[in-house]
């Protein structure tokens, strides 16, 4: 027989039924941090202009692509290296894989808690806006000239950090509100999420606030030790290294995964709010309509 159960219904989470879909989130970031990681530091280590080789501490990302000669606004000549698309390509690359994982790990992190899953619905929009303006950095690099505002890479660069600074703040808050959510809960490193959405946040905003000439990282003890260029590199590294290797490979794991799991026998997922049916025989949960159980046979009335 059937015993009737009214409760809310807790996401499961899925066994060995994952589909594609649960798949798209783990393997596009990490193969986007992957890229990223490899792809910049190749281009550093083949970077070769008249002034030598790139200073990592001292000069921008953004010279790595360079296309063309060109004087800044510091009345500096800037050289281009030999093969910028190294760099920009990189970036093209990373950027296009950001944007299948954001738009469909809303699925997998999910939670029972509205706030957190309004938070999650932001973080994910917000960064599948970001895997666009990556590619745009790489298009229009520091070189470009053009009449319209969009043709300038500040442009791309500046609403780039600004949607990293938002995504970072948005997810951490997703995750500290969620409520029976598998990635917070199966995990006992949770806190290196916190160390580095937090620290993201600080630094990305930092940076945006430097850029605006409003808070000047040269002027805050400690972090003076660096100029904002390289500021600039360890934001970027720490967003990949998070999302491409911390939730990448966490959310490759069923554990991790918090897609609701569906009917045995029916295909149909569970929805919040449905009525639960247990076989008093076995404790299986059944849909309704089931006349057998699905896991021991027995007749249900």
């Amino acid at each position: 027989m059937l015993l009737k159960i009214h409760r809310k219904v807790d996401y499961k989470i899925k066994e060995d039924d994952r589909e594609f879909l649960d798949f798209i989130p783990p393997v596009s970031i990490l193969l986007s941090g992957i890229i990223f990681i490899f792809g910049t530091l190749t281009a550093v280590f083949i970077y070769e202009t008249p002034n030598g080789k790139y200073q990592f501490l001292n000069q921008f990302f953004s010279e790595l692509g360079v296309r063309f000669d060109f004087i800044n606004s510091r009345n500096e000549l800037i050289y281009a290296p030999a093969h910028p698309d190294v760099f920009n390509i990189t970036l093209y690359a990373s950027g296009f894989l950001m944007i299948p994982f954001f738009m469909f790990s809303y699925r997998q992190m999910r939670n029972s808690n509205r706030v957190s899953r309004f938070f999650l619905l932001l973080a994910t929009l917000s960064g599948m806006v970001a895997g666009p303006m990556l590619i745009g950095v790489g298009i229009f690099d520091l070189s470009s000239k053009g009449s319209e505002i969009w043709m300038d890479h500040g442009f791309w660069v500046g609403i780039l950090y600004i949607l990293l600074t938002s995504t970072s703040i948005l997810w951490f808050l997703m995750l500290l509100t969620s409520s029976h959510l598998p990635y917070r809960r199966n995990t006992r490193w949770i806190w290196l999420d916190y160390a580095f959405l937090i620290g993201l946040s600080i630094l990305t905003s930092l940076n945006i606030l430097d850029g605006l000439n409003i808070i000047f990282v040269s002027d805050i003890p400690l972090l003076s030790v660096f100029p904002i260029e390289t500021y600039q590199k360890v934001i970027a590294y720490l967003f990949f290294m998070y999302y491409g290797l911390v939730v990448g490979i966490r959310l490759s794991k069923t554990k991790y995964d918090n897609t609701p799991i569906k009917h045995k026998g029916t295909g149909h997922a569970e929805k919040k709010g449905d009525t639960l049916w247990y076989c008093t025989n076995c404790g299986e949960e059944n849909p309704k309509d089931t006349k057998f159980c699905n896991e021991c046979g027995l007749k249900l009335n």
